[in-house]
């Protein structure tokens, strides 16, 4: 039997009960929502299989009805999607609770969207908001595909702007394939869509594959924006992706990945992106804009990027920032905190990967990159800080072996590893431009070179700093490290150049340059030939 709700509104002050038209046989979606229609509870309990169905053009409202109790849809199940509420491609939900009277979903079962599973089709000529979810709670919900909480499909062939919003709403042991908690998923046709994700906590959610609370894949929009902000992520795991995973897929035209505010601590992948991983591998039209931002990283680890993973492919309109975070004790095999990597085979469309004000503390990589791995990006580093990062391979802080690194008012500190404790790279360029650079404390070679140069260029009287070893080196050219800029330069390590081809020390114009405690090492070169030590002004000092 069904009931079907047309253009009433029905208040729940007790237990709803529905029985099936055969006994021990349940019935799938007894209730069927048509119109608009408001479900204020007040303390009650749905325990049947499978509670609400919104039909195409349905606008099914929950709230509660009381200031007090929740409102629990528990132990629902369905061999079809979404076990308390299923809406259909048209239909619109609201799931509007109060701090204080929730709406709990908890150990509902079902194929996709363990307790709600949604397929939104904007059927309006004007925006609409088709889902929006705040004040409740999910726990303990299962689904065998994707979306262990909450499953729900963009599909608009009328290209509509439509939008979704969570906010205020805690996950909890929630599991399924993809998406232990959430999954998102928005198909071709959408002109606008909007996906936001607002002081949320998600904790303990598992995914067999990607995104252990949340995965979003778009596989073509017009305009995407995926918002997550001030949520909280904790103890979430997954192949990929242990807390946030998102996929674009080809013929978006412009993106935008924005994450400000979060928190993320233990999160886990047993492969890539401890608590992030973003794939922007996709070919687009105009710009993809991927920002994490003015967020903590704690104690999350993966096999790659303990922190944060993202893969693209190289275009000029591809851009990756990360800006005002913390990493903290993050661990990898490779890349502790952060794992950037560019498929591209063109040089000169290598992915811009940007940080600014940045720090890394404490963060530890088995094999290489203690803080960061960058395999083929190009890598832009502002006003931030390395301090007791550590690799037992190369690159203590930083490991680019197949691409270059500019650090700009960035100070490395007592970062270790075999070779390249602060930078290995194959060129390097260390800036003094807004502020003092100091390099020290870092053991063995700091800076490391294999492509034969190191740049220092100090700016409106700042000074570098280097207390540490320097080593360049070139297999097929020569190695040089120069001196650029009207600052000041003070050298305590040992400079080693290393090729086969006349290298050595190139000074610009500057104030002053100290090494007064540093040897200079030039290798034998393999053929005739000089090695040079060009010297412009008089104040240099070399012992």
């Amino acid at each position: 039997s069904k009931i079907k709700l047309l253009s009433a509104a029905i208040m729940l002050s007790g237990l709803l009960s529905v029985s099936p038209a055969v006994a021990d046989e349940p019935s799938e979606f007894p209730i069927e929502v048509k119109d608009a229609q408001t479900i204020n509870g007040g303390g009650h309990s749905d325990k049947t299989s499978g509670v609400y169905k919104v039909i195409t053009g349905g606008n099914l409202t929950l709230s509660p009805a009381t200031e007090e109790d929740n409102v629990e849809f528990g132990r629902n199940t369905t061999a079809e999607n979404g076990a308390s509420v299923n809406v259909e491609k048209g239909g619109k939900l609201t799931v509007q609770g109060t701090a204080d009277s929730k709406y709990v979903f908890y150990e509902n079962e079902a194929v996709n969207g363990g307790a709600i599973y949604a397929e939104l089709k904007n059927i309006e000529n004007a925006a609409i908001e088709a889902l929006k979810i705040s004040n409740a709670e999910f726990d303990n919900n299962r689904a065998s595909e994707n979306g262990g909480a909450i499953n729900f499909v963009y599909k608009d062939d009328n290209n509509n702007n439509i939008s979704s919003t969570i906010n205020e709403t805690i996950f909890q042991n929630n599991t399924a394939k993809n998406g232990g908690a959430v999954y998102s998923v928005i198909e071709d046709g959408n002109k606008t869509v909007n996906n936001i994700f607002t002081n949320n906590t998600f904790t303990d959610n598992v995914a067999e594959e990607n995104g252990g609370a949340v995965n979003v894949n778009i596989l073509e929009t017009e305009n995407l924006t995926l918002n997550a902000v001030e949520n909280e992520f904790s103890g979430n795991k997954a192949r990929n992706g242990g807390a946030f995973y998102a996929k674009m897929g080809d013929g978006n035209k412009t993106n935008s990945l924005y994450l400000d505010q979060n928190r993320f601590t233990t999160n886990q992948a047993t492969e890539n992106g401890g608590a992030i991983y973003f794939d922007t591998t996709a070919e687009v039209e105009k710009k993809t804009t991927t920002t994490i931002s003015n967020s903590e990283f704690n104690s999350n680890s993966a096999q790659n990027g303990g922190a944060v993973y993202i893969v693209s492919v190289g275009n000029v309109n591809k851009e990756v920032f990360l800006e005002e975070n913390t990493f903290t004790e993050n661990s990898a095999q490779n890349g502790g905190a952060v794992y950037i990597k560019d498929n591209t085979t063109k040089e000169d469309e290598r992915v811009g990967f940007t940080l600014n004000n940045n720090t890394f503390t404490k963060n530890t990589a088995i094999q290489n990159g203690g803080a960061i791995v960058s395999d083929n990006a190009l890598v832009n580093i502002y006003s931030s800080e390395f301090t007791e990062n550590e690799a037992n391979g190369m690159g203590g802080a930083v490991y680019a072996p197949n691409g270059n690194v500019v650090a700009e008012d960035t100070n490395f500190t007592n970062n270790k590893a075999q070779q390249g404790s602060a930078i290995y790279a194959d060129d390097i360029e260390i800036r003094a431009v807004a502020k003092d650079v100091s390099i020290s404390g870092n053991n063995g070679y700091a800076l490391y070179s294999t492509g034969g140069n190191i740049g220092f260029i100090a700016q409106n009287g700042k000074t570098i700093q280097v207390d540490d070893d320097v080593y360049v080196s070139n297999t097929d050219g020569m190695a040089i490290l120069s001196f650029e800029g009207p600052g000041t330069y003070k050298f305590n390590g040992k400079v080693d150049l290393n090729a086969p081809y006349p290298s050595g020390l190139s000074f610009g114009t500057q104030d002053e340059i100290s090494a007064s405690g540093a040897t200079v090492c030039l290798a034998k070169p393999a053929a005739t030939g000089t090695y040079s030590i060009s010297q412009e002004v008089a104040n240099v000092t070399l012992d």
